[in-house]
């Protein structure tokens, strides 16, 4: 199991949310109807359904045998055994972790037999499937199966005690394979059992103790690809070429990046088959790229469905009790807890405690301040942290109904603190000290764990799925904001830097309404402006001038100067979208004006940053070169490399447009490489762009198209399809 924590990032919150949607762990609902509403769309079923007296017949449901299956000779040979044995009906299970291919060795080997050995038919059931359309009770499952293959009509009536009986006495003496998929008891197993020893009964499980003492059951463990297998998948997924073939079609260097890739899915075919499909649909442009995104920005990486797919699958094999254990620990008042402590909460005894912490502990939900031999080592009074419990509980509450209305407002409490502390730590790093609204506070265990070995904007990318629910919890739980409205006031750079105006415009409203209820009026006005940014974005300027001007009126008392500076910079920024040239610069020169007697040397720079911009946009190129040049000097590259990385960008397009291309060339480079740095990734590309503009312009179209290349690349894989077809338009250019 351990071997599945290396899977983190989107998937994991996801996956888990999967796991506690399927089942007992927080509630497990009959729904019968539902349960029968799963096999009323089968063939089988709408056959016999209205034909009067239905035609008694067996179910032919086994699905397609995997693609690209690679050997597990030996299992196969065990399944074989298990088969030639005609002294009663056979049980084989098929148990191993997550990934590891029980499905697809099932379907494989049940389709290689079931004409030879299984004539009468195959039965196929998925308890995985059934349970997340409504957690069904297995006599539900089992009437609904009957249903199918000898008419509704006789068993509506039979009683639930009854039915193993029915299903025998159909079956009885044929040759038929029943396949049960994802079962974690043999309670689950037994009502499918045929009176009959030419019929097999073979179940995957990621469970290894599920056992009989009327029946004997074959346990078949799937163990993990070795480096051979595991290539030979890899590049039959994405290549359609064998290991052998892949070695004398592809250069040294791809095949030991392939190699690098493997690594990281430890033999897992479900892993495998993910990293393998997203390169065959082109997400990435090689293995080496795949092999990056793997090892610096996992993220990217999880947006991919195939990614998601490997987290729940490793998620559904957590014990129920775990999945109880994680919700209560999600409820603590702070990120720590001793095991003591938990042993207490969970009400269960202390070794109980050891071993639900230790398989937390192997999916990555929990680290442990044990003893490097483990959690078994571990004392009552260690330290379990939480890492992903919060954020992977909370997602899983949205995912269930859209909504955040059952969970408990502790742990409302705890999320909003921890974005409060998170968001700070972001726009913290991302700007000069002197800059900060509040006192720093000290950073927890879980804040620091996700700043590990990451940019300030990838950070804010992988969190920011989760950063949707904080407008959903202060408006609903105005009781546990405290201070949130500071997480809006910390984060207008990543949601305009990442064009999230939608997601911004909600999160900057909730915030401005959160610390209006909390007395701080000045707060609350600058959120409501910064939220009316966003809608200047969205098309709505002439609603947010509106806003604005409310504010400007409710402020104005409190004699800020710097407040008012900000508040006139988004009107100009409003006015501008109107297309109100000369309005929007009389806006931008009030608030350079004001920052100058501030003597805010960066207030400045913004001015005649968004004075530059306005310039451009109406043609003044000249205008524009020499406001973008005062921005530029106006900020230490050293202090505040964020406003000196748009600074530079905005005098690349500026000179660009002038006609100056070698000088674009060396500002555009500059703040495409400091945007990188940051994990800025949309700003350095677009910054890419028009250097390779300026290329094109100077001649040099071999690096022109080098750079804009890329730059295509990047816009088809983040799903930017108007600036995709706009840099797919130049490319066709430079060859006509």
């Amino acid at each position: 199991m351990l071997r599945c924590a290396v899977w983190c990032g989107q998937g994991v919150r996801e996956g888990f949310s999967d796991g506690i949607r399927r089942g007992g762990a927080v509630a497990v609902v009959s729904a019968s109807n539902e349960a029968i509403g799963l096999f009323v769309n089968s063939p089988v079923f709408q056959v016999n359904v209205g034909q009067g007296a239905a035609v008694a017949s067996l179910p032919r449901e086994l699905p397609p045998a995997c693609a690209h299956f690679v050997d597990r000779s030996a299992e196969r040979g065990l399944l074989e055994d298990a088969c030639a044995d005609s002294a009663s009906t056979k049980v084989v299970v098929v148990d191993g972790i997550p990934g590891v291919g029980k499905s697809a060795l099932v379907k494989k080997w049940g389709n290689e037999k079931r004409i030879d050995h299984f004539s009468d038919g195959q039965i196929y059931l998925d308890f995985a499937a059934s349970e997340e359309g409504g957690a069904s009770p297995v006599a539900d499952m089992l009437r609904s199966k009957l249903s199918q293959m000898i008419g509704p009509d006789a068993v509506s009536r039979t009683r639930p005690s009854d039915l193993p009986a029915q299903y025998r006495s159909f079956t009885c003496d044929k040759s038929i394979l029943v396949v049960l998929e994802n079962v974690s008891s043999y309670a689950e197993i037994e009502p499918f059992v045929p009176n009959s020893p030419s019929s097999l009964v073979l179940a995957t499980s990621s469970r290894t103790d599920i056992d009989s003492l009327e029946t004997e059951i074959t346990h078949v463990s799937l163990g993990e690809l070795d480096v051979d297998d595991s290539l030979d998948l890899f590049v039959r997924v994405a290549y359609g070429l064998s290991g052998e073939e892949v070695q004398q079609v592809l250069p040294h260097d791809e095949v030991e990046e392939i190699h690098s890739v493997l690594e990281h899915c430890l033999g897992l075919p479900l892993a495998i088959r993910a990293c393998a499909s997203i390169l065959r649909r082109k997400r990435v442009s090689s293995a080496k790229e795949l092999h990056r995104k793997l090892m610096h920005s996992e993220q990217d990486v999880f947006r991919c469905r195939e990614m998601d797919e490997v987290w729940r699958e490793c998620c559904k094999a957590l014990d129920p009790r775990c999945l109880d254990a994680a919700l209560g620990f999600a409820a603590l008042p702070v990120p720590t807890a001793s095991l003591g402590t938990l042993a207490a909460i969970w009400g269960t005894d202390p070794s109980g405690a050891r071993s639900i912490v230790e398989e937390l502990h192997c999916f990555g939900f929990v680290s442990l301040d044990s003893p490097a031999d483990g959690v078994g080592g571990a004392s009552l009074s260690s330290e379990v942290t939480l890492l992903r419990v919060i954020r992977a509980y909370l997602q899983a509450q949205m995912l269930g109904d859209g909504s955040l209305g059952e969970v408990q407002e502790s742990v409302h409490a705890l999320l909003l603190s921890h974005f409060r502390v998170l968001s700070q730590e972001l726009d913290h790093s991302l700007k000069p000290a002197r800059l900060r609204l509040y006192d720093r506070i000290p950073s927890n265990d879980l804040v620091r764990d996700i700043l590990k070995g990451r940019t300030e904007f990838e950070v804010f990318e992988s969190e920011s799925g989760l950063l949707g629910a904080v407008p959903q919890i202060i408006n609903a739980h105005q009781g546990v904001v405290g201070d949130a409205w500071a997480i809006g006031d910390a984060l207008w750079s990543f949601y305009s830097g990442t064009f999230r105006y939608q997601a911004g415009s909600e999160l900057f409203s909730a915030c401005s309404r959160s610390a209006r209820q909390a007395g701080n009026i000045l707060a609350a006005s600058r959120l409501t402006v910064m939220s009316s940014g966003m809608e200047a974005k969205l098309g709505k300027a002439a609603e947010a001038l509106g806003s604005i001007d409310a504010a400007i009126v409710e402020c104005a008392p409190l004699g800020r100067l710097d407040v008012m500076c900000m508040f006139h910079e988004f009107r100009g920024i409003c006015l501008a979208e109107l297309g109100c040239e000369g309005d929007a610069v009389a806006e931008f020169t009030y608030a350079r004006a004001g920052n100058e007697s501030l003597g805010n040397k960066r207030g400045c720079s913004i001015q005649d940053l968004l004075l530059s911009r306005t310039y451009r946009r109406f043609g003044k190129a000249e205008e524009a070169e020499k406001a973008a040049r005062r921005s530029l000097d106006e900020v230490d590259k050293n202090r505040d490399r964020h406003t000196y990385a748009k600074s530079a960008q905005e005098l690349c397009f500026a000179l660009r447009s002038a006609g100056k291309h070698g000088e674009a060339l060396a500002y555009g480079k500059d703040a495409a490489e400091i945007f990188a740095e940051l994990g800025e990734y949309r700003r350095a590309h677009d910054t890419l762009f028009a250097i390779a503009e300026s290329l094109h312009a100077l001649a040099d179209d071999d690096d022109a198209e080098a750079f804009a290349g890329e730059v295509r690349d990047y816009y088809e894989r983040v799903g930017l399809s108007a600036e995709y077809e706009q840099v797919s338009r130049f490319l066709e250019s430079l060859h006509t």
